[in-house]
């Protein structure tokens, strides 16, 4: 420890702050307490005199050492063979002696473990991987890249704590694994549920949770499923969440109810979306409030087709997504007062074309997940008039809507078929045969 010279000099251990800081309250706590009719020191400083130390640290940042008897030039210049060693306090020509202090090197042999829990690894597995990237040619950003292509990881904010057990049987529609096909439509009421699987050639699943009606089968010779989602986008974030923790990459055709904005929309027509307003505020805590919610176009094309092939007056264009069917639609209520009583006209003068309360999400998720979805929905309510559908005209308005979404989906399994045979991705009109 001492420095090399030609007279040795002395060096002792110089007390770290909080023991020195101790050494000179100390003969104040045994005046005190020796002498009770002694004056005794304000509250807050006898606090701070009488606090007994804490235990003493077993390390501390910086280890200072006095220099008892100097060397010839040790003062000045300090140990120069020892470069472990740093000069605090340069002392002075009246014989005050300079402070040394030793440096803390960067990786200790001796020093003690931090915890556990912020330990990091020096050089780990993904330091490895990252040199022998490097050495490929490879950028940090491009290293990123090919890793979280390794990890096959869906967003970048996942971790292990996870609330959706991917590929297990989920929680609030009660499905696992292989129970669904790749084409879904997505009622939302679930009496509708069984009301389609009538339709179908063959099933063999049915199952009920809560609001959540399942049915899988044959609709043609395609494998297809519905689910019905509930009333809101609450229960459409539910649905489509739990669907793609096990299914591979599916299609959403939503088929429902609407009232329809623009006048010239008659009760029982048919409205394909192409994009929602979203007035909900379920998706914005997935994106940011301007991120618009879009269908695929391959879904609009097959939606246009299927309704065009069954015959149904269809319309096309935006739809305004609602959290809620009364106020949040600028329904009036006599027992409450609502804040927007002109929202209706307010969309109709900006060309929405029908109010609804799930599509929205759909689209916004699906969207995020790289999935298909479009959403096609029967007229029940003109706002503009007032007039609402009842008995067998709502049935028939239902039925056209539930097989134009039937349709379309064996469209959208012929569109995958086309595009498996050319060698694309991404379906155009010239690959229709």
């Amino acid at each position: 420890m001492p420095p090399v010279s030609p007279a040795p000099a002395t060096w002792i251990r110089r007390p770290s702050r909080r023991r020195r800081r101790a050494h000179r309250t100390a003969p104040r706590r045994h005046r005190l307490a020796t002498n009770p009719g002694s004056p005794r020191p304000p509250v807050h400083s006898a606090r701070s005199a009488c606090r007994a130390p804490r235990a003493w640290p077993r390390w501390s940042r910086s280890r200072s050492f006095r220099l008892l008897s100097p060397s010839p030039g040790a003062a000045a210049s300090g140990p120069p063979s020892r470069p472990q060693w740093r000069r605090v306090s340069p002392g002075g020509a009246a014989g005050k002696p300079a402070t040394w202090a030793r440096k803390r090197p960067r990786n200790p042999p001796d020093r003690r473990p931090c915890d556990p829990r912020h330990a990091r690894p020096t050089h780990d597995s993904r330091s490895a991987e990252f040199d022998a990237h490097e050495g490929a040619g490879l950028s940090s950003a491009g290293f990123r890249a090919c890793e979280t292509e390794e990890r096959d990881e869906v967003l970048p904010n996942a971790d292990p704590r996870v609330a959706l057990p991917v590929g297990e049987r989920q929680y609030h529609i009660g499905l696992g694994p292989g129970e669904l096909a790749e084409y879904i439509l997505l009622p939302g009421d679930p009496d509708r549920t069984p009301r389609i699987a009538t339709r179908l050639d063959s099933i063999e699943l049915e199952h009920r949770h809560r609001e959540f009606a399942s049915v899988t089968g044959t609709f043609r010779g395609q494998r297809v499923s519905v689910v019905s989602t509930g009333i809101g986008t609450d229960n459409v974030e539910i649905t489509v969440a739990e669907i793609l923790a096990i299914t591979e990459r599916p299609t959403f055709i939503r088929v429902g109810s609407c009232g329809a904005l623009q006048p010239e929309m008659a009760l029982g027509d048919l409205v394909v979306t192409t994009g929602a307003v979203r007035l909900e505020s379920t998706t914005s805590f997935f994106v940011d409030d301007g991120y618009p919610a879009v269908a695929d176009y391959e879904a609009v094309v097959a939606l246009l087709e299927a309704a065009n092939r069954l015959g149904h007056r269809t319309h096309v264009g935006v739809t305004a997504t609602a959290p809620g069917f009364f106020g949040a639609q600028g329904r009036p209520i006599a027992q409450l007062p609502i804040r927007y009583p002109d929202l209706a006209e307010e969309m109709a003068r900006q060309r929405v074309m029908n109010f609804e309360m799930e599509a929205s999400a759909l689209l916004v998720l699906a969207g995020l997940a790289k999935c298909r979805a479009g959403v096609v929905c029967a007229v029940y309510a003109q706002r503009s008039t007032g007039d609402f559908i009842t008995g067998a005209a709502r049935d028939t308005a239902e039925a056209a809507c539930v097989e134009t979404g039937l349709e379309s989906l064996l469209i959208l399994a012929e569109m995958d078929r086309q595009k498996r045979r050319a060698s694309t991705d991404r379906w155009r009109p010239s690959l229709w045969e």
